[in-house]
């Protein structure tokens, strides 16, 4: 049986944060409830990677627990009774205590239900083995690990593996959670996870647009999202989503936003998909005009102009947002030329050379006609024709002359 040391402990977390181990092990044998360190503090400490916080579980009351503690050492207590967790602050040390628990699915997706359990089956609600780690802090077991799933050796050999078949079904954001561990810590998944994954089927089109956002997002805090996307098509995480593969064209497309340093959760789903509705993942007013632009817009007619004019007069009306985008989806010269545009029209539309007060006092009464003469003055001056308001006022006559 392992067991890791009071010196190690020491080295890894310092004798100021160990003493608050030692003070919740003192009063946990007070009160006879079997105290652990657990989760990912233990994963860390395994690993000597950085762990800033303590993830504390008691076979009992955590709320009561962690009054208990404050009433003892002082400090505050915030308590989360729908989780049977609290936090524990003190001298600004944040200590997470939770009951060991239970969880069950009401159907694939859905938040668990919890109840209160021992650490056996805390243990066996976890998402992977590495994870399912415990160190009893008990004075008499202080240091013993307890290792039911084989975590400290999936640890050696840098492996993530579920465990058991229906984990990904139970919650299928755990998929996304494998990809995004293998990313920070350079592990890989094992070759039954990854089988797991790949037939999580209907489960996936559980995950609301709110956690599936929250999961994309995690994922840029890692090595990046274009390689976390990459690891879940490998997983057919995008075919099962969107009924679809993403093409080639669209991994260029993705790539390129990334490099430019323009991709986000939205625009990788809206890149990803090929075409496939994104209703379900529209947030926003935002997002939702987004899609029908990048969806209708013409963009091979794009191709085909040959002026920042002409340009505009397809591009008027679509956001800067939609036509970055679309930008990185096109040949480089092509995606210079939209990029400039986007620039120029800024300063164009901020500034103009005439407006509908000017067309008055140059004699021509207020018409529907005002709108049409002055988006035409705009694509004058786009292409370069026209750069004072004195040209403008020669350029508009003859353009109004020759209508």
């Amino acid at each position: 049986m392992t067991h890791i040391t009071r010196n190690t402990f020491i080295t890894y977390f310092g004798t100021s944060r160990v003493s608050y181990l030692e003070q919740i092990a003192e009063q946990a044998d007070e009160m006879t409830l079997p105290v652990f360190l657990i989760g990912g503090s233990v994963r860390d400490l395994l690993l000597s990677r950085p762990h800033t916080d303590f993830d504390i579980a008691v076979e009992g009351d955590a709320p009561q627990f962690a009054n208990h503690l404050a009433q003892t050492y002082g400090g505050q207590v915030h308590i989360h009774d729908h989780f049977q967790t609290a936090t524990w602050i003190n001298n600004k040390k944040i200590i997470d205590i939770a009951s060991c628990r239970k969880e069950y699915y009401d159907h694939p997706g859905a938040l668990p239900r919890v109840t209160r359990s021992s650490l056996t089956e805390d243990l066996a609600r976890r998402d992977f083995s590495i994870n399912a780690l415990a160190v009893c802090l008990n004075c008499a077991r202080f240091g013993e690990l307890i290792d039911l799933y084989h975590g400290h050796n999936d640890l050696q050999t840098k492996t993530i593996r579920v465990l058991h078949p229906k984990s990904f079904q139970d919650d299928p954001t755990r998929i996304f959670r494998a990809v995004r561990f293998a990313l920070r810590i350079d592990f890989q998944l094992d070759p039954a996870t990854v089988s797991y994954a790949k037939n999580v089927g209907d489960a996936l089109h559980m995950i609301s647009a709110d956690r599936l956002y929250t999961e994309l997002e995690r994922l840029t805090e890692e090595r990046g999202l274009y390689n976390g996307s990459r690891m879940l098509d490998a997983l057919h995480v995008w075919h099962t989503l969107f009924g679809k593969k993403p093409t080639s064209d669209a991994w260029n497309h993705v790539y390129k936003l990334n490099e430019a340093g323009k991709l986000q959760p939205f625009e990788l789903l809206l890149a990803l998909s090929c075409g496939a509705p994104l209703e379900k993942y529209e947030r926003t007013k935002i997002e939702k005009r987004r899609q029908r632009e990048w969806r209708t817009v013409s963009w091979d007619k794009v191709n085909k102009t040959t002026t920042q004019g002409e340009l505009h007069q397809l591009l008027a009306f679509i956001s800067d947002e939609s036509i970055i985008f679309a930008a990185y989806a096109l040949s480089h010269q092509d995606q210079t030329r939209l990029l400039t545009y986007v620039q120029q029209r800024k300063e164009v539309t901020c500034t103009p050379l005439l407006s509908g007060k000017d067309l008055q006092t140059l004699g021509h009464t207020p018409s529907p006609h005002f709108s049409h003469w002055l988006f035409a003055l705009t694509c004058a001056q786009l292409n370069g024709e026209v750069t004072t308001k004195k040209e403008a006022t020669t350029w508009l006559s003859d353009y109004i002359a020759n209508q």
